[in-house]
């Protein structure tokens, strides 16, 4: 983590949220950077955190931020080896179910499943 106890006045910072800035004045917040982008004064403490969420985004020198290649798209294999049979009313359910059983089966909560990947 940077440290900031010894900016001054007049130094160029820069922000991964604002871009580049210039120290304005030290004896507050504890120091305001006013940003070259837009103008506009904002608030960071002596370790380079954003004043209002407090995550560190304040560095000496630019940060290159370089994105990793999109990732290979993941599709869920559900393997089903269910036999199905069909009543006389049209219904369909599970070959050696009851058609009882398995209308309480289908108005009951959802149960938990398991999807395996393959890549």
């Amino acid at each position: 983590m940077d440290d900031f106890s010894s900016v001054k006045v007049g130094d160029r910072l820069w922000s991964a949220v604002f871009g580049w800035g210039v120290v304005v004045d030290t004896c507050r917040v504890p120091m305001m950077i006013k940003s070259e982008l837009t103008n506009d004064i904002h608030s960071f403490t002596k370790d380079g955190k954003f004043y209002v969420d407090g995550l560190q985004c304040l560095f000496w020198d630019e940060v290159k931020i370089v994105p990793p290649p999109k990732p290979k798209e993941k599709v869920a294999v559900i393997r089903e080896d269910i036999k199905w049979n069909k009543c006389s009313c049209g219904n369909i359910y599970p070959y050696g179910a009851s058609y009882t059983i398995w209308s309480e089966f289908l108005h009951k909560p959802p149960m938990k499943m398991t999807l395996e990947w393959e890549e």
